[in-house]
């Protein structure tokens, strides 16, 4: 039975206030909990792979904090996720760092571990197409060709947003072009005292300092702007908050501002 809203805490082993943090954020997605313990199968194989043992780790740490009782860890027994902190790249040294680079190291474990091929076969109540897993065709939001197989991964299922970089021409407005886009989490400086200014001063629109040709090498230089703009919305969409600023001047520095969480944040302004 997975104890959903509620689950064990995590020791700290000394500056990994930022790996429990990102953990516990993935403990708590219970779409991608129920989904792992559905599909994740125990081998006992000592020749089983280092990703594999990771994962396990994973597995185990996962049932510590969401399975057990709350309070287990209080009464005895704490839950020290240090495999996951000894074995994820540059994260034995302990130090203060933001949570990302090991939050996209994690996905990618669990993504190589559980994505899994797809068989397309004729089905002319789905237009041609079916697989062996109905639900999956549906949710999986893209075109299945007759024939074509592809690979289903709950992690871009539950966590892949598509955004855009859009240029327009500074005196018209005009579209120029774009370039696209897909990751796993936001990250975003800390310029404001909400999550939703945040956000805004993130996707706000940017004048471009220096002129671009407009087509080609041989066109006209024209002052241009650019904006991000979130093409795709994520089942869960994971925000970092940068609270780390590396200077060559005064090395890595710590914000330390409050940052008030928005309830609600309407994403379509």
């Amino acid at each position: 039975k997975i104890y959903e809203g509620k689950s064990n805490g995590l020791v700290n082993q000394g500056n990994t206030c930022y790996l429990n943090t990102m953990l516990q954020c993935l403990f708590n997605i219970h779409d991608l909990n129920k989904y792992f313990l559905a599909n994740f199968e125990i081998q006992y194989d000592v020749n089983y792979t280092k990703n594999y043992r990771f994962i396990l780790k994973y597995y185990q740490l996962l049932h510590d904090v969401i399975i057990l009782p709350v309070g287990v860890g209080a009464q005895g027994v704490p839950v020290v996720p240090k495999y996951i902190c000894d074995n994820l790249s540059n994260c034995k040294n302990k130090k203060q760092e933001d949570m990302a680079e090991y939050f996209d190291e994690i996905l990618n474990k669990l993504d190589e571990l559980l994505s899994y091929e797809i068989v397309v076969k004729d089905n002319p109540l789905y237009h041609g197409t079916t697989t062996t897993n109905d639900m999956i065709i549906r949710e999986s939001n893209r075109k299945i060709l007759t024939g074509h197989n592809f690979k289903y991964s709950i992690i871009k299922n539950l966590f892949e947003r598509y955004e855009a970089s859009i240029l327009k021409v500074r005196s018209s407005g005009k579209y120029l072009r774009h370039t696209s886009q897909i990751d796993s989490i936001i990250k975003i400086p800390i310029k404001g005292n909400s999550v939703k200014l945040c956000l805004d001063e993130y996707y706000k629109l940017e004048q471009l300092e220096n002129k671009i040709h407009e087509t080609n090498n041989s066109s006209p230089m024209i002052e241009v702007n650019k904006q991000l703009v979130i093409t795709k919305l994520p089942r869960y969409m994971i925000i970092q908050l940068q609270r780390f600023i590396n200077s060559n001047a005064t090395g890595i520095s710590k914000i330390i501002s409050d940052v008030n969480i928005d309830e609600e944040i309407n994403m379509k302004t």
